[in-house]
């Protein structure tokens, strides 16, 4: 009866109910395992390609918003000026960032007076309470607001909730309400960087970068100041990653070339050599040691990619500062094509700087 019998020759069961044996059942999960290790990469690949294009998309969004404010109100928008962004103060203890300039000016969110019974953030580059006829001072920011219409107008950009977010501060170094204020990220969920250019340089007098705006008579293009409050961080973003010097052993490769940790000498010539245009080095810089004479475009759009580090020193592009800096401080180099050789004979393609790490970078205003 059934479907087994005992067989007489052996003294065994038989019958078609048979289950695996175990070196069937290890063969089957082997199998399984290769499968997965062959198809994992080509998934990342796939996913990590997908937010480049959608962080890249985002970039230029906000590029073309910042071109159309500039067209309506003739200047680039920021409600701060570049020079009070790049103050020292800012720099040292506030942490306000170019990228949340921006936004007051794209998304709104700005009152004078707090509405009765709703909490604002006093927001901004300094630590002077809010004052209108202060261009310096902080200003008022009901969040609810971001991004609303005013006066029956839509914004010059309305954030996505996806992209503009408020992740117990995403690591930024700074005042609690600078901090709490939404930051806008990319695909990856680490904040984006937006260096913006001093409109008011020009001529020998000024300088490509500098750390903070300093005294009246120092000028840069850019200032690193108004980005500290991301540079600064030991870990920024969803990724928690570190741009400044990182904690834990092992980790002494992975920060930014942009970080704090650095000499502000090697710093200053790794921004000359993002922001910099390649096709324009100042004619009178020295052969060892180029300056741009141009930056890429009155603001630059930074993303960290898919390492959530900006200017990764694990790069392919960070080995090659290590090797510029000879022993020293690691630097992305500025590097212009060199001078044809041959009258009339065309310029060498100009090699960027930046093919050699994962970052985007997206220009407006150009």
């Amino acid at each position: 009866m059934g479907g087994r019998h005992m067989d007489p020759r052996h003294g065994r069961r038989t019958g078609l109910a048979t289950g695996f044996t175990l070196i069937e059942m290890l063969v089957v999960i082997a199998i399984i395992a290769i499968v997965v290790v062959i198809a994992f990469p080509a998934l990342a690949g796939a996913r990590n390609a997908a937010r480049r294009a959608a962080t890249t998309a985002l970039m230029t969004d906000l590029g073309k918003a910042c071109d159309q404010f500039q067209i309506d109100n003739r200047r680039a928008p920021g409600y701060y000026s570049s020079r009070i962004m790049g103050r020292q103060q800012n720099m040292n203890t506030e942490g306000f960032t170019n990228m949340e300039n921006i936004m007051l000016d794209l998304a709104g969110g700005i009152v004078v007076t707090p509405p009765a019974g709703e909490t604002t953030l006093q927001v901004g580059p300094t630590s002077i309470n809010p004052n209108p006829s202060n261009p310096e001072a902080r200003v008022h920011v009901l969040v609810r607001l971001i991004g609303a219409k005013h006066d029956g107008r839509s914004q010059y950009w309305s954030p996505d909730e996806r992209n503009f977010v408020s992740r117990n501060g995403n690591g930024q170094v700074g005042s609690q309400a600078n901090r709490d204020l939404p930051d806008v990220v990319d695909s990856w969920g680490t904040p984006i960087l937006a260096w913006v250019q001093d409109d008011i340089v020009s001529g020998q007098d000024s300088f490509f970068a500098l750390e903070h705006s300093g005294s009246a008579n120092d000028r840069g293009r850019y200032y690193w100041a108004s980005n500290a409050g991301h540079l600064k961080s030991t870990a920024l973003g969803k990724l928690g990653k570190p741009q400044a010097t990182p904690t834990g052993a092992g980790r002494e490769d992975e920060q930014s070339l942009l970080g704090p940790q650095w000499s502000w000498d090697a710093r200053a010539r790794t921004m000359a050599g993002l922001l910099g245009n390649p096709v324009y080095p100042e004619p009178a810089s020295p052969p060892d040691n180029p300056i741009p004479s141009r930056g890429r475009a009155g603001i630059v759009f930074h993303s960290a990619g898919t390492d959530g580090i900006f200017l990764n020193r694990r790069d392919t592009g960070g080995k090659q500062a290590a090797a510029a800096g000879g022993g020293g401080d690691p630097f992305v180099r500025y590097n212009p094509p060199a001078p044809a050789t041959t009258p009339g004979a065309p310029l060498p393609k100009p090699i960027d700087p930046l093919d050699g790490f994962d970052d985007l970078v997206v220009t407006s205003i150009n």
